[in-house]
């Protein structure tokens, strides 16, 4: 299983129109960036060569409804693109130490966050 899909193969995957895809890939959109609940690397690309991280399309798909309630909101797990990459079998890390695992992306959030303060003062 491919860590990205097209445009194409995730319209294909969840069985939506091309035109649908834009409308997942602007929400998903809203909701990356420090803080929020998907990192930077959800995406890639721009326009039509746009690529969206498979565990990031699943997620969107399964509480894309909870994201314009904030009550309900409060009730979706946060989300680990590592684990549910491990869950849906894009990658495995199973010959790895768990301990010595690496989140790219709360490494990115922390250095954004620390910077925003820094210029602040």
């Amino acid at each position: 299983m491919k860590q990205y899909l097209t445009r194409e193969e995730a319209a294909e995957d969840i069985n939506v129109s091309k035109r649908e895809i834009a409308n997942i890939i602007a929400g998903i959109r809203e909701n990356m960036g420090p803080g929020k609940r998907y990192g930077q690397y959800s995406l890639r690309g721009s326009g039509r060569l746009t690529q969206i991280r498979y565990a990031v399309l699943t997620d969107y798909m399964r509480y894309k409804d909870y994201f314009s309630d904030s009550g309900l909101m409060e009730n979706i797990p946060q989300f680990n693109v590592r684990e549910a990459e491990r869950d849906l079998g894009v990658v495995s890390d199973s010959f790895r130490d768990p301990s010595a695992q690496i989140d790219a992306d709360m490494i990115a959030e922390a250095i954004i966050k620390a910077f925003a303060l820094k210029m602040a003062q």
